[in-house]
């Protein structure tokens, strides 16, 4: 709205320094050399004055425009502080009184229009910004272009007579009402259009997201019209048909999780530290979630299964057992065959008695420790225990003597040599922590007065220390050894009290006639617990 005359207009500091040696007097002889503040308000109040009158259709000659024009191109003799501050007064007063004058009548007009259309709120909201615009009117601001730029933009907008006609002519003939019907129906579909694999496992759902984001806005703009509501179905309706994702498959995730429980039988798993064991399990987790979501989609599936790959070739458990100098119960040769049956080589874990078909103890020298015995290649059970067959004789061993037993570690347990002494790596000793699953061989036996299970070549973990079952004394009770003889101490006879609670192992045996359940330091009688 500004048509200035002056071209090449100068900054404030220009004009400092062009009136420095030209100070004009008043009549008391009073002049002071003009400063950057009063030229700064020269130049705010001539270009206010410019926009403002023509906004108002106001003569800017009626307010001292052509004396600034004047000494804003330097063609006045000379300038003063004293002298702007007394012209700019006079001339910013009449302008605001004028201006002032101007708004209450377009207000006027508008409050008119305003009783002809009450319920148009474009017209209460003109009016209201006058009113906002007169206040900031002031002689103080007149001066100051920042804060004449909001009343300034509002005068614009609503104080001309360009704007009051638009605003009578809009409230005389309102545009038909836009129906959003359709597109609101569209946008309400969008959580049914994403739940399908159409919309999360599609390569192109951004452009459906956007086409949804724009008609949003479509809906939100009271002033779009008919025309830009239609645009918006169609391009949200167009992106939908593109939508192009397929279903989600599942068949390697669903794999991976069947084969977890091979994974987790396994010493890798077992055997493998609490870190990794754990990213295992809630891989798994994840994988089994998805696989009952129906709604997962293809890139959360192909993630999960990712993640569940690698936290299983991550798993670092070591055979049988972490630490051991052996590794027991794998064959050494391949399997033999001969025309009566399959035979293969393995280690002994644990001495062993030798027994017969029927389960019966027979009377011959125990195997030793750590020999390589040759049997049959498939175990079998009698009476409920599991023996292999001794290869070309009637003779079987316990099976857990050669493959061992999965047991719990229920407590952080040292691992100790045949001399009861604890094992050292670098000097520290060798610790199996709570929760870790460990092969143990054979029954226990009595070292340093302690039951200990072999878990690898000389290397034992205390009985107490695994998974058993506690049990409450009714009587008091001694403890006796493998062999049926009561244990002692320092010549006494081991005793435990009446009411004691006793961890448990395994089914109860048969010693010299009596059954019994094997406990920490040896056995006691099955009869004397509750």
């Amino acid at each position: 709205m500004q048509s200035r005359s002056i071209s090449n207009q100068p900054t404030a500091d220009q004009l400092v320094d062009y009136y420095k040696d030209k100070v004009s007097k008043d009549k008391n002889n009073v002049g002071t050399a003009l400063d950057k503040e009063h030229a700064q308000s020269l130049l705010d109040y001539y270009n206010n004055l410019e926009t403002v009158t023509n906004i108002l259709d106001l003569s800017a000659s009626s307010y001292g425009e052509v004396w600034l024009e004047s000494a804003i191109s330097k063609r006045t003799s000379n300038l003063s502080n004293e002298v702007v501050n007394r012209t700019i007064t006079y001339v910013s007063q009449r302008i605001v009184t004028d201006t002032q004058a101007k708004i209450d009548k377009q207000i006027e007009k508008l409050e008119q229009l305003a009783k002809d259309h009450p319920n148009n709120q474009e017209i209460q909201n003109a009016i209201n910004n006058l009113r906002d615009a007169k206040n900031s009117v002031t002689v103080d601001n007149i001066t100051n272009a920042k804060a004449m730029e909001n009343a300034i933009g509002t005068l614009d907008n609503y104080g001309s007579q360009s704007a009051y006609n638009k605003l009578k002519q809009d409230a005389e003939n309102p545009p038909a009402e836009v129906n959003k019907d359709g597109l609101r129906s569209d946008v309400a579909e969008a959580d049914k259009v994403k739940g399908d694999y159409n919309y999360y496992n599609a390569t192109n759902k951004d452009a459906y997201d956007k086409a949804l984001e724009a008609a949003q806005k479509v809906i939100d703009n009271p002033a779009a019209t008919q025309q830009e509501v239609n645009d918006a179905k169609t391009a949200l309706a167009a992106a939908k048909t593109a939508l192009n994702g397929s279903a989600t498959d599942k068949a390697t995730l669903q794999k991976d999780v069947e084969d977890s429980s091979i994974t987790k039988a396994d010493s890798k798993y077992y055997n493998a530290s609490q870190d990794k064991k754990q990213a295992y399990d809630e891989a798994l987790a994840q994988a089994t979630k998805l696989l009952n979501d129906k709604n997962a989609s293809q890139k959360a599936v192909d993630e999960a299964v990712a993640n569940l790959e690698k936290a299983k070739a991550e798993l670092n458990g070591e055979p049988n057992f972490i630490g051991g100098d052996c590794t027991p119960s794998e064959p050494s040769t391949p399997s033999t065959e001969t025309l009566a049956e399959k035979t293969t080589e393995k280690i002994l874990m644990h001495a062993s008695y030798l027994y017969d078909n029927k389960g019966i103890k027979l009377d011959k020298p125990t195997v030793k420790s750590y020999v390589t015995v040759v049997v049959a290649e498939n175990p079998v059970t009698i009476n409920g225990i599991k023996y292999y067959k001794v290869a070309g004789k009637d003779e079987y061993i316990k099976a857990g003597n050669i493959d061992g037993t999965l047991r719990v570690i229920t407590h952080n347990s040292y691992i100790y040599n045949n001399k009861g002494k604890a094992t050292r790596n670098k000097g520290i000793k060798r610790l199996v922590k709570k929760t870790r699953i460990v092969r143990t061989y054979g029954a226990p036996i009595n070292i340093k007065g302690h039951m200990m299970y072999r878990i690898a070549k000389n290397r034992y973990i205390k009985a107490r220390n695994f998974e058993g079952t506690l049990r409450r004394l009714s009587h008091n009770s001694f403890v006796y050894d493998e062999n049926g003889k009561a244990t002692r101490n320092k010549g006494i006879r081991r005793l435990l009290k009446k009411s004691r609670v006793v961890r448990t192992f395994d089914a109860p045996v048969k010693i010299n006639g009596h059954m019994m359940y094997r406990v920490d330091n040896g056995y006691v009688k099955v009869k004397n617990f509750k």
